[in-house]
């Protein structure tokens, strides 16, 4: 989605706002207004990895976020090991920090939320109890059953 983005999908009329929470994975989308004058819209991406050997395609997606001109943000959560000289402590991300870090409810952002399945309950039901409408948290869930 971070490159559909930045190849110009989406950009115009109709585009939105985007906003993502991954537990290991990547995730964003799209939501209720446009970016200024036919831009791309803002998109907020928020990572959860153990450590900082699990930023998958970390270096693509520092590239395309300082392409961006502030456009796209890109927020790694450390669960386990924290890199040094990060602000933040290693440790699961807090509703707090979650509400920090993505597009607030008002902006009525599209909202993907991916990983295992209590990471994914965990996020949607702090997201929804935030104030974002439901039917805008979308959802995709690994592991087991």
């Amino acid at each position: 989605m971070v490159r559909a983005r930045a190849a110009g999908a989406g950009a115009g009329a109709g585009a939105a706002d985007v906003a993502g929470v991954a537990d290991a994975a990547a995730a964003a989308g799209d939501a209720a207004s446009s970016g200024a004058a036919g831009a791309p819209p803002p998109m907020r991406l928020l990572c959860s990895v153990r450590t900082p050997a699990d930023r998958w395609f970390e270096a693509e997606l520092t590239a395309l976020a300082e392409e961006s001109a502030g456009a796209v943000q890109v927020d790694w959560v450390f669960t386990r090991e924290a890199p040094a000289g990060a602000t933040r402590a290693s440790g699961r991300l807090t509703r707090d920090e979650l509400l920090d870090l993505v597009l607030p409810a008002s902006e009525h952002p599209l909202v993907y939320v991916c990983g295992t399945n209590s990471f994914v309950e965990t996020v949607a039901g702090w997201l929804v109890a935030a104030g974002h409408d439901p039917t805008r948290v979308r959802t995709e869930r690994f592991g087991g059953v």
